[in-house]
């Protein structure tokens, strides 16, 4: 009996040891999005920031940023959200929010504005001059003039 009993908390044992090793494996970008999921923004903030640095690739870093940039909104930090989104679109003018965070309105209105101001907006395409067109297909200068 005192045997099965040991080898049965050795058991246990090893099984928390297993399982707290898998979470810490967890990527610091997952525990960022986790903690953006749960509402815990600065701590998805600052998860997300340690996952930047980690990546390599400018489409992955732009993804993060973004990601950092709606954290950053959603903790009333707007004029850093700001600047993170266009940094996020100069990483990678392609861009685009995670699900979880585009159904914010208030995160899908900042990102659509930033890429407006990025060059990137929907429906405004560069003509052969360079010039911008809009959706109804217009040329605009850059004082905004629509001729």
């Amino acid at each position: 009996m005192r045997v099965m009993r040991k080898l049965s908390y050795i058991g246990i044992c090893l099984l928390s040891l297993w399982f707290m090793a898998s979470s810490a494996r967890a990527s610091s970008y997952e525990k960022g999005l986790e903690a953006f999921e749960l509402g815990e923004y600065s701590k998805a903030y600052k998860a997300l920031s340690k996952a930047e640095k980690k990546a390599k690739a400018k489409d992955d870093k732009a993804k993060i940023v973004a990601l950092m940039a709606a954290s950053a909104l959603k903790s009333g930090k707007a004029g850093k959200a700001k600047k993170l989104f266009a940094k996020a679109l100069k990483l990678d003018p392609d861009v685009e929010l995670e699900s979880i965070v585009a159904k914010d309105k208030k995160v899908k209105k900042m990102f659509a504005s930033a890429q407006e101001n990025s060059g990137g907006g929907e429906g405004d395409e560069a003509d052969s001059d360079g010039e911008k067109k809009n959706k109804k297909g217009s040329n605009k200068s850059v004082s905004g003039i629509t001729y």
